[in-house]
């Protein structure tokens, strides 16, 4: 499935018939992810595949439902050398949807899986990229860097630099009566 094509998914059709759905998406096409990344290789892509089931939702009943796996592997700023970091990223949720916002408010306090509201067309183009973005760490780094910066913060001539004269060196003069 062409991904520049975003799709969009009749998700009650789709867990009726317990349809699957999988392909790639190439991050280039990811304007709000691209942000955040490195430098991309052209062939970026996050692999994706969604599943269309009816999830139990209590009180509430069978509900339609998906469920959404990707992976990618993102190239990110490591915040020790900044250099680039290759991060293996995966998401494995379930997502149940509920008729409007209000009910999915409520639902979302009473169910363990996330839940959103139904929308028809319902654009899987965005959820990816959401996805994609909350799963991005926090602090990207290497397990270990081959060129740390440096830490010091002092460089070997600055000790070396002449000490400015104290402002208040004046001020101790004033006020004192000279001696004859």
């Amino acid at each position: 499935m062409a991904f520049t094509n975003a799709p969009t998914l009749d998700l009650l059709g789709m867990a009726e018939a317990q349809e699957s759905l999988s392909g790639a998406v190439p991050l280039r096409d990811l304007a709000r992810l691209r942000t955040g990344l490195a430098a991309l290789p052209p062939d970026a892509a996050a692999d994706w595949q969604a599943e269309g089931l009816w999830r139990d939702a209590g009180a509430q009943g069978r509900q339609p439902a998906l469920h959404l796996r990707i992976r990618a592997t993102l190239p990110l700023i490591c915040q020790r050398c900044l250099e680039t970091v290759p991060v293996p990223v995966q998401v494995d949720r379930h997502f149940v949807f509920a008729p409007d916002e209000e009910t999915a408010a409520r639902w979302d306090a009473e169910l363990e899986d996330d839940v959103l509201v139904l929308q028809r067309p319902f654009d899987l183009a965005a959820l990816l990229e959401d996805e994609l973005i909350l799963a991005l760490p926090a602090i990207p780094r290497h397990a270990h860097c081959d060129n740390p910066p440096p830490l010091a913060t002092q460089t070997g001539d600055f000790d070396a630099a002449a000490a400015p004269e104290n402002p208040f060196a004046v001020l101790a003069g004033y006020g004192r009566k000279p001696r004859h």
